[in-house]
């Protein structure tokens, strides 16, 4: 009996059909391995909305590490083949495509420039790719490398194409290096900053073959990438190897029955679950991991990962990751302690806590392979130890600390930063316990029930205090942003994973709990933009939904539809989420209601998929 090709299923165009006012996904087709940590996708516009499937022209073929648009993206640089006169402007030498001709999967990516008559044909490692170029018209063949911050060169000695790709916000010694091979002698090369190109003299037909690699640590360690990942072997091999490993990672999750537009919405969606975070790590002459250190850019031992967003993963992703992927996550979680290693701190969303959860997860479920006593000690440092960096630590320790909540005028939204701190709390304690600190899993376990500070019984509503314990004037339960790190308090409003029983208790019962969910439904999708100042597209994406207070579009809300199996009526839980799954995602460009975030939308459909 044949493998099932569950790769085949898959769609990397699901999602990017988006715009900065309405969001389908916000995704990218990208083209890479699992967790690669260069990525390839189609330019057709300008950034951050740099790929969009209407736009009729393409502009290159980007290295990326873009996970979403607010984003941006880092240490990339961007290909393009080109026959004729020189054209360097990007929207200049654009080229008409035809994107229902082309090939978009995971592990390969094909299309025509049919302004050049170049056919494209690329095929990723994890860090390396061969690009196969066409040139139907034979003449001067053309290959430009771009970089927006950085410089391309060319090695005459060895012909090879240079380029480096300074990272915004890191040291001058931390950039992305490219090295490009070739299979025919370069007649010509010439550079402009931040863009180099090489020339070939060519019959008509004529194929270029070019093998390209990146590194963080320089050309060098670039050269050993290429020999290791791609070596001698082919397209067609390397395209093979690939679809293989998609298909083994993919096949993690079997599924029977249902449409075939259903199963390439899951297949879509756990190839995305899977794309991120990245290894930013590489494997020296005698194999053994080695990365940049973002501390102070020196090359040091051992695996490192970036792009968490665990502002939003935690919720899906990793509990995914601990069920399907146990094999891979415990690379994942010592990439994520090797970060402490280096600069002292775990890694963050901008200060919120989530990566407390995240390691929660793999110990409950038995997870190993990863230094848990390291992990630990920077765990206890993000609840215990307050940073004076936004990017370190837990936003408003401070406050916690003292007063048992983060007051209104803090500079975080003071019940989202406080709900977080509790549920981190509650994950540090789980650590704590399975470690044998019984005073700090007391101590944590205590804590984790701060949020009952802010919730307000007389109104049923989480809400802000100021520091002297008073409520905050002005409250408005639609009222989007200020309080809430996304959505209003009727999304915000449920944010106590670790304790539901209590909240139910809080709201006034199972009944009143059970009518407050059915409130939230009724309710017009109506908001107000709060502290946001306009219409965001998770707004707009609520209000079309129709959906009531349910605002599928932000993750805040991903979990609320349980809390009717929590209060004793799973068969309204089942019906709803089957709702989203049928109203809310599509197999095609079109696919989300709202950003991906990560994978988190996706895993929230394997989730619910699975009952």
């Amino acid at each position: 009996m044949d493998t099932p090709s569950f790769v085949d299923l898959v769609s990397p165009l699901m999602g990017t059909q988006s715009v900065r006012e309405f969001s389908r996904g916000n995704t990218l087709p990208l083209v890479q391995r699992p967790w690669a940590m260069t990525a390839w996708s189609l330019v057709t516009g300008d950034d951050p909305w740099f790929f969009h499937p209407d736009l009729p022209k393409v502009r290159g073929l980007r290295a990326t590490r873009q996970s979403r648009p607010e984003t941006g993206d880092w240490g990339e640089f961007t290909l393009f083949p080109q026959s004729g006169p020189l054209v360097t402007d990007p929207a200049r030498r654009a080229s008409a495509y035809r994107l229902d001709k082309s090939l978009v999967t995971p592990y390969r990516l094909k299309t025509e420039l049919l302004r050049y008559r170049i056919a494209v044909d690329l095929v990723p490692s994890e860090r390396a790719a061969v690009l196969r170029l066409t040139y139907g018209e034979g003449g001067v063949g053309r290959l430009l490398v771009q970089v927006p911050r950085g410089e391309v060169t060319f090695d005459e000695a060895t012909g090879t194409l240079r380029g480096q790709s300074l990272v915004t916000g890191q040291g001058p010694e931390f950039a992305v290096s490219l090295i490009a091979t070739f299979d025919r002698p370069v007649a010509r090369w010439g550079t402009e900053p931040g863009l180099g190109w090489v020339e070939f003299d060519l019959p008509r037909g004529a194929v270029v073959e070019a093998r390209l690699a990146t590194s963080f640590l320089g050309f060098d360690q670039a050269q050993t990438t290429l020999d290791r990942e791609i070596g001698t072997r082919t397209a067609e091999e390397l395209a093979s190897e690939g679809a293989q490993i998609w298909n083994r990672l993919l096949g993690r999750l079997a599924v029977e029955g249902g449409t075939e537009d259903q199963r390439r919405i899951f297949y879509s969606c756990l190839y995305r679950v899977l794309c991120g975070p990245r290894k930013v790590h590489e494997f020296d002459a005698a194999g053994k991991p080695v990365h940049r250190s973002p501390a102070d850019g020196s090359a040091r031992p051992g695996p490192l990962m970036a792009d968490p967003q665990f502002r939003s993963t935690f919720r899906t992703v990793y509990p995914l990751y601990a069920l399907a992927y146990r094999d891979e996550l415990p690379e994942i979680l010592e990439g994520w302690v090797q970060g402490a290693r280096d600069t002292g701190w775990l890694p963050g969303d901008a200060g919120t806590t989530p990566v407390d959860a995240v390691f929660a997860e793999a110990v409950a479920k038995g997870i190993e392979g990863f230094d848990l006593a390291a992990a630990w000690k920077a765990l206890r440092r993000h609840a215990f130890e307050a940073s004076d960096s936004p990017q370190h630590g837990r936003a408003g320790l401070k406050d916690v600390l003292s007063v048992g909540y983060v007051p209104e005028g803090s500079s975080v939204p003071p019940v989202s930063a406080t709900l977080d701190a509790a549920y981190g709390d509650w994950c540090l304690s789980r650590i704590a316990e399975h470690l044998g600190h019984t005073q700090d899993a007391h101590q944590l376990a205590a804590r984790s029930q701060a949020w009952q500070h802010l919730f307000d019984a007389s109104m049923g509503f989480f809400r802000p205090k100021d520091a002297h314990g008073n409520w905050a004037e002005g409250f408005d339960p639609l009222a989007w942003g200020g309080s809430f790190s996304q959505g209003s308090a009727w999304q915000g409003g449920w944010a106590v994973p670790h304790d539901p029983e209590g909240l139910i208790s809080a709201l006034g019962g199972v009944e009143v709990a059970l009518a407050r969910l059915d409130t939230l439904l009724a309710l017009k999708p109506l908001f107000q933009v709060g502290t946001h100042g306009e219409e965001t597209h998770a707004m707009t994406e609520m209000a079309l939904a129709d959906f009531g207070q349910y605002a599928h579009a932000i993750s805040s809300s991903h979990g609320i539809l349980w809390f009717y199996a929590l209060a004793g009526r799973p068969e309204k839980t089942e019906r709803l989420t089957h709702r989203v799954l049928t109203e809310l995602y599509r197999p095609g460009v079109d696919g989300y209601c709202g950003d991906d975030e990560g994978g988190e939308k996706s895993a929230w459909f394997v989730w619910a998929s699975m009952g």
